[in-house]
């Protein structure tokens, strides 16, 4: 490894008489900012990508027929989050569009208009998940110094 950069290892086995799982967790850190990140359980170091500019949602993130695709599974299976029923419900994305931008520098747009990537949500549920992703907006432009 080169120069400024550390390496934690940990191991944990089950001590309950049985080797049933072994968890590794590596933590990798470099004094160069922004360079490496953690790869939580994978043991491989992940580059941090380059953020210039602060989040903002895609226009159009959600198309009409997705919003109708999750009202039709909404019918039949409830909120994703809490099983409530509903009469309407929101196209909530499975991975959060800001989480993706932060966490990779880009938003995959051809992943986003995929029904695969929405679930149905309750107002209740959407409301709460973006007041979540709105403070988590918030606290990662304070750390890129979007201020």
């Amino acid at each position: 490894m080169g120069a400024g950069v550390a390496i934690d290892v940990a191991a944990a086995v089950a001590t309950d008489g049985v080797a049933s799982s072994v968890t590794k967790s590596v933590n990798v850190v470099s004094k160069s900012k922004g360079l490496v990140s953690t790869s939580k359980n994978t043991g491989k170091a992940i580059s941090k990508p380059n953020i210039t500019k602060p989040y903002k949602r895609p226009s159009n993130a959600t198309t009409s027929s997705m919003r109708k695709y999750v009202n039709e599974v909404g019918k039949k299976t409830g909120c994703a989050k809490c099983g409530n029923t509903s009469d309407k419900y929101i196209a909530g994305y499975k991975k959060a569009l800001v989480e993706e931008y932060y966490e990779t520098g880009t938003i995959d747009k051809t992943n986003m208009r995929s029904n695969s990537a929405i679930q149905p949500e309750c107002s209740t549920c959407s409301n709460q998940e973006g007041a979540a992703m709105s403070r988590y907006s918030k606290q990662k432009k304070k750390e890129h110094g979007f201020n």
